[in-house]
């Protein structure tokens, strides 16, 4: 039986459903998607924008690509890139990476809780999605809560 989709499977090394992010000291969210098997497809969402895409992967310079890497802060900092997003005023959201298996076969998502330096301060997400159906779809969503 398939984990999602008609023959999709999700194996997650780490997960957690709930973070809590301490935004005003410089933590934020970095996320990594890899992709393998043809042209990917996915969504980065939330859900009080009624899943609006914050970006998805034609957004991104250089598409189509293996590695798409973006972050997630409650505030930009100075040196903001173009693949920094910053979330509002929200306290609480949850945050969504819908991938699409009409181009790719496999997915890894990762997303690192990370300090004001960049250091890693705990994975917590590591999942790896893979389905031979075109038309399979999954989202893993993340409740964020920033302090």
């Amino acid at each position: 039986m398939a984990d999602f989709g008609q023959g999709g499977t999700r194996t997650a090394k780490n997960f957690a459903s709930d973070v809590i992010v301490n935004g005003t000291t410089g933590e934020h969210l970095a996320y990594t998607l890899t992709v393998k098997g043809g042209m990917p497809d996915f969504a980065f969402t939330c859900q009080h924008q009624d899943q609006v895409p914050i970006t998805s992967a034609d957004k991104f310079q250089g598409h189509p690509r293996q590695v798409y890497a973006w972050k997630l802060w409650k505030a930009l900092p100075a040196n903001a890139s173009p693949t920094d997003f910053v979330t509002d005023t929200v306290p609480k959201d949850i945050f969504g990476v819908g991938v699409f298996f009409a181009g790719a076969t496999e997915y890894t998502l990762r997303i690192e809780q990370r300090d004001g330096n960049d250091s890693l301060i705990k994975v917590v997400q590591d999942i790896n999605y893979r389905s031979q159906t075109p038309t399979d779809t999954v989202t893993e969503g993340l409740g964020v809560t920033w302090n």
